[in-house]
């Protein structure tokens, strides 16, 4: 429960902050990139790597593929003292007829240091919130407004896409006319668990509301933790979810509960955003709902202490919670000492205070997974609750901001942040001379990229190493004296495309 901390426990924090700043920096992974040669000449397939590390520590590797017709990723290399410092190749295949079924790859690289959550935790930017909620704010409701609710749910998926989840849609109909979606993102490890804790929020609005702080709040601060746990390495998976159908009595979350759980799966805990996003410092501005006080003692003398001002965040949970909402107030009072939180967990699964149970979180609680509700208190504190005036502009992003700093830290602490960088690449296919496009001349020589087909007119591009496209044009002559020395240093693919055809060459700038 939140009290006014003595002085000696907040002097320990701080030493505790200051000991975990100065902890160990992780590897860094500069450069991840396969290649192979194929046609009439081809080439094993090569897999390039390139790691830094500020504290020359002992990296170890380790390599992971996905395999046709299969989602999950299998680790097919492992080394255990990794050169770092400089670029290299790891010749893993045997046979061409292996790479041709090869997916994608991911790389995971290890110091086996202290873990640095604080570094992590300070990713969390309110102008990636603010981001988010400016995609998002507008009514979201099935009749109401369908269109912006479908482009809310395009754009929460789209945002698991560009991390690298593992994206999908769980869909089920509501009455006649409407087929309700829960969006799902899972960042998974390569354990087979099956264990994973999940951060959610509903995205759907009522009627009139452009629905700002319920729920885009939560919304925005799922999303700003899926982007800030994006390249963090854990021991167990995450799994994002975005209800639909909340606001019609839990649909969405009782659909997921009764058909979106595999026998498999082992949910460890939920962190449900419910309303995150209001903040008001003004006296008697938190109102606590009928018998709170004979409920929660300890939790109503803390906001009379407060002078009920609406300054913190509840953290709900009933008795099977307990021990997720401790350390959700350990992990805020360590790493967010900003945060201010209540926490309080109702007998049973709140049967009788049925103000705690107005959120997906429930649906856990009745069957039996420690579940949390974090929110500002809805109707009890925001004056514009389910109104057209729950807009943008009554938001305190810094408070939103360090919500999800507490959650992120949460999670880095239960799923085992390890101090480590992952990558992800896909092969790119340089063809053989004898196979593809004749050329009379092409080569690199003193930041000059030299070019002569034998006919006119040609596509070109320049990629870095991790495949992404630096430049680009279209020729109408058959020759070509490109620049490159606007380059940084690195290994780069200049390719020339012409009629289905294309030639690559690979050069690096030191």
């Amino acid at each position: 429960m939140f009290s006014l901390r003595n002085y000696s426990v907040y002097l320990l924090s701080f030493f505790l902050y200051l000991t975990i700043n100065a902890q160990n920096q992780p590897p860094v992974i500069e450069a991840f990139f396969a290649s192979a040669t194929m046609g009439m000449d081809p080439s094993l397939p090569d897999i390039f790597l390139n790691i830094s590390d500020a504290d020359n520590s002992t990296v170890s590797v380790k390599l992971y593929r996905i395999l046709e017709n299969e989602s999950d990723w299998t680790l097919f290399y492992e080394e255990d003292n990794f050169p770092v410092g400089e670029t290299q190749s790891i010749n893993y295949f045997e046979s061409i007829n292996e790479f041709y079924i090869q997916g994608p790859f991911k790389v995971e690289v290890f110091d086996n240091e202290a873990v640095n959550i604080q570094q992590l935790v300070n990713e969390v930017n309110t102008d990636s919130l603010l981001y988010f909620m400016e995609s998002i704010i507008g009514v979201r409701h099935r009749t109401a407004d369908p269109e912006h609710l479908a482009d809310v749910k395009d754009f929460i998926e789209n945002r698991f896409n560009q991390h690298n989840y593992s994206s999908s849609r769980q869909g089920f109909q509501f009455g006649s006319n409407y087929t309700g979606e829960n969006i799902i993102g899972d960042k998974n490890t390569c354990s087979d668990s099956g264990q994973f804790y999940i951060v959610d929020g509903h995205f759907d609005t009522v009627a009139d509301s452009p629905g700002a702080d319920d729920n885009g709040s939560a919304v925005a601060g799922m999303l700003e933790v899926a982007r800030v746990l994006e390249d963090a390495v854990l021991d167990k998976n995450v799994r994002f979810i975005g209800f639909d159908l909340e606001e019609t009595g839990l649909d969405g979350s009782i659909e997921y509960i009764t058909n979106g759980i595999s026998e498999t799966d082992t949910i460890e805990g939920v962190f449900n955003f419910e309303m995150i996003g209001y903040y008001d410092e003004m006296p008697n501005a938190q109102m606590m709902p009928a018998g709170f006080e004979l409920l929660f003692p300890e939790a109503a003398a803390a906001l009379e202490a407060n002078e009920f001002k609406g300054d913190f965040i509840n953290n709900v949970a009933n008795e099977n919670s307990a021990t997720l909402m401790n350390l959700y107030e350990e992990n805020a009072n360590l790493y967010v000492p900003d945060l201010k939180v209540i926490s309080f967990a109702a007998p049973g699964n709140a049967e009788i205070a049925q103000d705690l149970r107005r959120s997906d979180h429930a649906v856990f609680w009745d069957a039996g997974i420690p579940a949390l509700m974090l929110t500002d208190g809805a109707n009890f504190r925001n004056p514009f609750y389910h109104s057209p005036y729950d807009t943008l502009g009554t938001l305190d992003f810094d408070f939103m901001a360090n919500v999800v700093k507490a959650t992120v830290a949460s999670i880095a602490d239960l799923a085992n942040l390890q101090s480590a960088d992952l990558a992800y690449t896909d092969i790119t296919i340089i063809s053989s001379d004898s196979e593809l496009l004749p050329v009379s001349s092409l080569f690199h020589a003193n930041n000059i990229i030299q070019l002569e087909l034998d006919r006119s007119d040609f596509l070109w591009q320049i990629a870095d190493i991790n495949g992404k496209v630096i430049k680009q044009g279209k020729e109408a002559g058959n020759t070509l004296q490109l620049s490159s020395g606007d380059l940084i240093t690195g290994m780069y693919f200049f390719t020339v495309f012409q009629d289905n055809k294309s030639k690559t060459l690979k050069f690096v700038l030191e």
